[in-house]
């Protein structure tokens, strides 16, 4: 095989499993009702695309299929079967086979399916659901007046096909916009693009709306361009230091340019990464409508602030925790029609799933309206599974915590949707993994919020450099609402919350940066600057010897012996070469009212503030 006609293979692998991820939306749409003409063309374009396009690259194996599932949904499209559970059921396992058959001819080329199976249900469905051993002459007839006669005769030749450049070229400009009903990252991926928008999509005013061009970029590019810029702006920050000890005003006027240009190219770098949650969103529309018909419930989900922008790399591990915690909640969450009739609800079961920034973080929350979480009981489950120890006393907070305990779980039974204990589990592991946090919000009757904070970027961030006792640390700026120098009259001592500070009216704890890290002091508190932290539930203040600055620093991983060290999310190299840890002021706060604890919670149960 040439090196170009591999190329185009491999070109139009990526195409089509976007397009067949993104047309997934489009069957749900029909089992809610929406089987408008527009959303019956666009899957019947995409079928008729995606069997066009794979004969002329030469996977006849895949126009086969394709070939009969436009002939089923063609059958939709003219009325013949109903668009219901049952058939979009059947449209869904077509299109998970596609998928698996593009994923296969990705490892390799030559790789051959057996979908006779799924082949047979679509040429003998009947409405209803039903599927009879008969003739299926009449759906082929129906399918020839829409297909074009040089293609219908690769259908049905056994031989193998030469790849057709000519029409390659032609099919590949229009498989894109059939895939319209979901618009994917334009981001860069790998071998993977964005699906353009239609070339004149009408405004609110009547214009043509104005369409961005797209350019796919290999992910290794983009690597190495972020590592670039995040050198420069190492050096960048050593010219900011040195500038103070240069006379000429023509140096300083230029490193300050060079600042303000640095950063824009940090920005416009850092949004290459930047992807919509939208697709990872819109996939757990069939996690719901699965896990639901598996259970016999009728649950229907809302998804908000899917344009939300999150890091490429963050967004690909997030995936997991979203399907556990989404299965989770139909699953426990949830009740049955019964359960929920009798307490005055509807039947019908509604999950949200939202995403928002707020302090400079991304936060998603995953709510339903279920029965919500009975802390007393979850302790018990634990206790009679042995994942702590009996008679401990536990907040309702730290109680609903164990459910992320390895091992935990509420099922009697084993199913194939639960009952392991390992579901939530990996769900704190892997948000862990992210330097990100998870708490839950939940009452009794009205349901349970899982919320899940996750930083933005790993690569670079906005911080101000600190010192305390003559070591300096960052703190993300996000993390920072206000610094002050404290006076004798707002500092008080209260028995519960030791040390706090008195402003404008509220008491906030106080808390010195040195005793995380046994460093002592060595200025009393009035010669200290205050750094007021409201990004977290509970705001508090934390002290600190001085303030360096404000900087843009580059984030490096920690090694081996200290990625585990609670408080501490990374390290920077400072303008002056030497290094500095990056805290995170949350985590530090939550450490200390841990060890406060007595009794202490075993070890892995996950307590919060």
């Amino acid at each position: 095989m040439e090196d170009f006609e591999k190329e185009l293979k491999i070109g139009f692998l990526e195409e089509a499993d976007q397009s067949l991820s993104d047309v997934e939306q489009c069957f749900l749409a029909l089992e809610t009702g929406s089987s408008d003409a527009e959303n019956l063309n666009k899957i019947f374009r995409l079928a008729h695309n995606l069997k066009g396009s794979s004969k002329a690259v030469g996977f006849a194996e895949m126009g086969d299929f394709t070939h009969e599932f436009e002939t089923f949904i063609l059958r939709i499209k003219n009325g013949e079967i109903p668009a219901d559970s049952s058939s979009v059921s059947l449209l869904l396992r077509c299109n998970d086979f596609l998928r698996d058959m593009v994923q296969g001819l990705k490892e390799n080329l030559d790789a051959s399916f057996d979908g006779s199976g799924l082949l047979s249900e679509m040429r003998n469905f009947q409405v209803g659901g039903s599927a009879e051993t008969e003739p299926e002459a009449e759906a082929e007839e129906a399918a020839d007046e829409s297909v074009e006669p040089a293609l219908e005769a690769h259908a049905s030749a056994p031989v193998e096909i030469e790849p057709n450049l000519d029409l390659l070229a032609e099919l590949m400009g229009t498989l894109q916009p059939a895939a319209a009903p979901v618009a994917a990252p334009a981001v860069p991926a790998p071998v993977a693009s964005s699906a353009p928008a239609p070339a004149a999509a009408a405004s609110a005013n009547g214009h043509a709306a104005v369409v961005e061009e797209t350019l796919r970029v290999s992910v290794s590019k983009v690597e190495t361009l972020l590592n670039a810029v995040g050198e420069l702006v190492i050096l960048q920050s050593v010219l900011r230091e040195q500038i103070a000890s240069v006379d000429s005003s023509l140096v300083r006027k230029t490193v300050l340019q060079m600042g303000k240009l640095s950063k824009e190219l940090q920005d416009v770098s850092m949004g290459l990464r930047m992807v919509p949650v939208k697709p990872t969103f819109q996939k757990m529309q069939r996690i719901v409508r699965d896990t639901a018909k598996a259970l016999n419930k009728d649950v229907s989900i809302q998804l908000t602030g899917e344009e939300t922008e999150i890091d490429k790399t963050v967004l690909e591990k997030i995936n997991d925790p979203l399907v556990h915690l989404i299965r989770n909640s139909v699953d426990h969450g949830i009740e049955s029609a019964d359960k929920r009739k009798a307490a005055g609800k509807s039947e019908k079961g509604h999950v949200t799933l939202s995403a928002s920034h707020r302090s400079g973080k991304l936060v998603i929350e995953v709510r339903d309206d279920g029965g919500g979480l009975n802390g007393a009981k979850l302790q018990k489950k634990a206790e009679e599974k042995g994942l702590i120890k009996p008679g401990l006393t536990l907040s309702e907070k730290e109680a609903f915590n164990l459910i992320f305990l390895p091992g935990f779980s509420t099922k009697e039974q084993v199913t194939d949707v639960s009952g392991r204990g390992v579901g939530m589990d990996v769900v704190r592991t892997n948000i862990k993994d992210l330097n990100g946090e998870v708490e839950i919000d939940s009452k009794i009757g009205e349901g349970t919020v899982f919320r899940i904070f996750l930083p933005l970027t790993l690569a670079i961030i906005d911080g101000m450099v600190v010192t305390q006792s003559s070591h300096r640390f960052v703190i993300p700026l996000a993390h920072v609402h206000e610094t002050l120098q404290p006076t004798e009259a707002q500092l008080q001592t209260n028995h519960q919350l030791g040390q706090i500070l008195m402003l404008r009216g509220e008491n906030l704890p106080l808390v010195r940066l040195g005793d995380f890290f046994g460093l002592s002091a060595q200025h009393p508190a009035t010669k200290m600057i205050a750094m007021v932290i409201r990004s977290g539930p509970q705001p508090f203040a934390m002290l600190v010897d001085d303030i360096v600055g404000q900087f843009q620093v580059v984030v490096k991983q920690l090694g081996p012996e200290l990625q585990n060290y609670k408080g501490v999310s990374g390290s920077t190299i400072l303008g002056d070469g030497k290094p500095a840890l990056i805290i995170e002021p949350l985590d530090l706060r939550h450490r200390k009212l841990s060890l406060a604890k007595v009794p202490t919670p075993p070890k892995g149960e996950g307590a919060a503030a």
